[in-house]
């Protein structure tokens, strides 16, 4: 069942839920003369009940509605068991039974408000049908999105792939991060991908098969946070690789003894650039990034030699592309300074503090290359400033420097879709539907690849020149 069915479905369990606490309370306390007469007929409750009941049945089970699900419990409790003899304990029990199923059916609601059950299961490509395998490549983690078909998958959502590669340990790592409770990350569990595991390859127009991206992720990134621009450039016609970097930055990662590490926290000086160390080590780290990427494309080019591996045997490594946001776009930039294989570079909100003066040249007129910026970036003037320097150094005729107007950085990432008015209110997502950003990004990413942005850009309105 799509995302939004069972949202609605979720809301009308709550109301429901709420409507017959509601009927066993307001004969006791109101004083209205009316409301017994229509409130307390029988068949009310009953159809309160039957509903409550059918709709608990059918909705979505999950850690977020914890608090609404004990509310019912108590409710169940406080009409079955006698309070008086329970007041003899303590005369708070008899409250707490009368007033926690109210409140917690309304925390309930709210936390479905704050939390909505996230839709990843939409593509928007030539393929609808995209498939995804987790492998290992140049001894990194990798999560591969590929096209497969057409036609609109019929599948149910728990069919498909699960977003968390890493369980648990993803909210763990960003709360290491970001020093906020993990439990705020819990939503992640219930989303599914619009990808299905091991889904057969679609074969290519192309003799040389298909184009290759590799996608670099941001500081405190992970293979899972940017599923939705990678569905999208697969749904598009491209393998896409998506690399979970070892260097510390990522927040989580799994070693090659199958260990789980978390982001490396910095130093204070580190933090705040005290002497350039900030920019020694994050360029230490944007070093050892650019070459995991160079592995992993080394393992993919020689498997794609073999003839022998179902998926990337079909990769064209002469037409490959590279596309990484925030730490990930300096990645990508400095990966595309170094090796002349890749042919298009896509910078999504580039942070520019970890990149070395020789990288911010530009890349001249060999590639073309997209920088594509949120609001939010384009105010911060220091990182602005470099970015223009290396945006006029890509001289390119298709090169362009753009910005997505109603974006924040986190814009970039799938993080908003779990959370949208937390990450408003927190101020790292923007007032954009973050929906149709993501789409955005992906496919004007997408086009970009294939030098057809013109045709996106009309349908994109809030991307401008800068």
């Amino acid at each position: 069942m799509h995302a939004s069915k069972l949202q609605l479905i979720e809301f009308a369990l709550l109301l429901a839920l709420g409507a017959r606490v509601s009927l066993d309370r307001l004969p006791r306390e109101s004083g209205f003369a009316w409301l017994p007469v229509i409130l307390t007929h029988p068949s009310l409750k009953i159809v309160a009940t039957g509903l409550s009941s059918v709709l608990l049945l059918v909705h979505h089970w999950r850690r977020e509605l914890l608090v609404a699900y004990a509310a019912l419990a108590v409710h169940v409790v406080s009409q079955v068991l006698p309070t008086a003899p329970l007041a003899a304990y303590s005369p708070w029990i008899p409250y707490l039974l009368d007033t926690f199923p109210g409140v917690g059916i309304i925390m309930g609601l709210a936390m479905s408000l704050l939390f909505p059950l996230p839709d990843l299961t939409v593509v928007h490509g030539e393929y609808k049908t995209i498939g995804c395998y987790t492998a290992r490549y140049g001894g990194i983690e990798c999560r591969v999105f590929y096209p497969s078909s057409k036609d609109t998958p019929v599948v149910k959502p728990k069919d498909r792939v699960a977003y968390l590669h890493h369980g648990q340990h993803l909210a763990k790592g960003i709360s290491h991060f970001s020093r906020v409770p993990a439990w705020l990350f819990s939503n992640f569990q219930n989303a599914y991908l619009a990808a299905i595991e091991n889904a057969p390859l679609a074969p290519s127009a192309n003799p040389n098969g298909w184009p290759l991206v590799i996608y670099s992720h941001g500081l405190a990134g992970s293979l899972e946070l940017y599923s939705a621009i990678n569905q999208q450039l697969a749904s598009e016609g491209n393998i896409v690789v998506v690399v979970n970097h070892c260097d510390g930055s990522a927040s989580v990662f799994r070693s090659e003894d199958d260990r789980i590490h978390y982001y490396q926290r910095v130093s204070r000086d580190v933090l705040l650039n005290v002497n350039g160390e900030g920019f020694r080590f994050r360029n230490s780290q944007l070093r050892h990034r650019v070459q995991e990427v160079r592995r992993a494309v080394n393992a993919v080019s020689t498997l794609s030699k073999q003839k022998t591996h179902p998926v990337l045997s079909h990769a064209n490594v002469e037409d490959l592309h590279i596309v990484g946001h925030s730490f990930g776009a300096a990645t990508a930039m400095t990966a595309a300074h170094v090796d002349e294989r890749f042919r298009t570079a896509v910078l999504l909100d580039a942070w520019m503090e970890p990149v070395a003066d020789d990288v911010l040249e530009g890349l001249g007129s060999r590639i073309p290359v997209l920088h594509l910026i949120s609001d939010q970036f384009e105010r911060w003037t220091p990182n602005m400033d470099r970015m223009r320097q290396h945006a006029k150094g890509c001289t390119h005729p298709d090169s362009r420097l753009m910005v997505v107007r109603g974006t924040y950085h986190n814009n970039f990432s799938d993080l908003p879709l779990f959370s949208p008015t937390i990450n408003r209110l927190a101020r790292s997502a923007g007032p954009i539907n973050p929906t149709r950003a993501l789409r955005l990004i992906g496919q004007l990413s997408g086009a970009f690849l294939r030098s057809v942005y013109v045709d996106a850009l009309r349908e994109f309105p809030e991307v401008v020149d800068i």
